[in-house]
């Protein structure tokens, strides 16, 4: 499908046939995303439209003031991102030191988020940053792994206080393990429980039944298997962050192409797409069946970067730079890259690797740069500057 400006349609007649295309894309009866997709595509081409929202600058709308978080707002978001426990998973390839990041790119838009959409969930430790740093005013989550989908509808909850209960009076064993592992539970709640109680007892943080459990099987390392189970902690975090429900639009089950249907179709989006915003996370291109349990083929990777002209608002996309990436995304004139560490063993031995950053706020792309515990300023100085024009 040729990807073309609507320069002669208004943002709400393209919101109006997207949400058409949308309504058949969420059908539950469709299990098969890929099917749903090219069936709200078809949708699109029959009405011959172009999918891409047209230049907002031509758009009638009231003047708003522009939004520049102070100094505080930042240092707050920092010290929020730095900590370890933002998450109480610990996701393979968590982007927690991006927090920063993401939040100055949005911050070129001048406009607050009134809506910060994840559709890769996975940790949420970007969204939830930013939520709690009050830089965005609400989240809306989602992710087609049920284990990570139902952790985050419990969190954020009424069934929140009864899953730190559970964490807090649990046996953190390598039999317990086994026992969980092997149970297939049919409650959102204990599907919540197996997902934090796998993620912070398998290496890395990962979900796959045959990860490896913390401290070997045979527990000869000094990190034993409840090195990561601070029960106390994961509790409170848990109880903290529930406090929060009200400000989370949804949390669901679901591919990333029902979420876009879904927030197309809200009639907040319709009103002001450009409050809107997006964090995309997709699996990585490389190992990623070796992380998570719902993955990407190539196929898939190239139909996502078709969807993202479909969006409203705005958006980061975050990607592992590796040959695959590179060849679908280096033409990109907004693409970015940068160096950060990963979750996985000492902070010390963890490799710095470099990542892909692409966004519509950032047309120009930007230099390399490095994000690690000591980066205070994590956009390069032309950047910065534009940015307080």
């Amino acid at each position: 499908m040729q990807l073309t400006n609507l320069d002669n349609r208004t943002v709400s007649e393209s919101l109006a046939h997207f949400s058409v295309a949308g309504t058949m894309l969420y059908d539950p009866s469709m299990q098969n995303a890929g099917q749903a997709a090219t069936a709200a595509l078809t949708i699109l081409e029959s009405m011959s439209i172009a999918i891409q929202f047209p230049n907002r600058a031509a758009r009638q709308q009231p003047r708003r003031t522009p939004w520049i978080p102070s100094a505080a707002e930042w240092m707050n978001l920092r010290l929020i991102s730095h900590k370890a426990d933002v998450s109480p998973l610990r996701y393979p390839g968590g982007k927690r030191k991006l927090a920063v990041l993401v939040g100055q790119i949005f911050a070129r838009a001048q406009t607050k988020p009134q809506l910060l959409v994840e559709p890769f969930a996975g940790g949420a430790s970007v969204a939830i940053s930013l939520l709690e740093a009050g830089f965005v005013e609400n989240i809306a989550l989602s992710d087609a792994d049920e284990l990570v989908a139902s952790f985050w509808k419990t969190v954020f909850s009424d069934q929140a206080e009864e899953l730190a209960r559970m964490v807090k009076r649990t046996k953190v064993s390598i039999s317990e393990r086994k026992r969980i592992i092997a149970s297939r539970p049919r409650t959102t709640l204990n599907l919540a429980f197996k997902c934090l109680f796998m993620n912070r007892t398998s290496f890395s943080g990962i979900l796959h039944d045959n990860a490896g459990v913390v401290g070997g099987k045979k527990q000869r390392s000094e990190y034993k298997i409840g090195c990561r189970f601070n029960q106390e902690r994961l509790a409170q975090r848990i109880r903290t962050l529930s406090a929060l429900r009200h400000r989370v639009t949804f949390v669901e089950c679901q591919s990333y192409e029902q979420t876009i249907a879904m927030v197309v179709a809200m009639e907040s989006t319709q009103r002001a797409p450009e409050t809107v915003f997006w964090y995309f996370d997709p699996p990585f291109f490389e190992r990623a069946d070796r992380l998570y349990r719902k993955v990407f083929k190539d196929a898939d990777h190239i139909t996502f970067r078709n969807w993202l002209g479909c969006i409203p608002g705005h958006f980061v996309l975050s990607y592992d730079d590796v040959k695959a990436s590179a060849e679908l995304y280096g033409d990109d004139p907004r693409l970015m890259r940068l160096g950060m560490q990963y979750v996985g063993g000492a902070a010390s031995e963890r490799p710095l690797v470099s990542e892909l950053i692409i966004s519509d706020l950032m047309p120009n792309g930007g230099t390399k740069i490095s994000i690690n515990h000591k980066t205070r300023s994590v956009l390069n100085a032309n950047t910065t500057r534009r940015n307080r024009r």
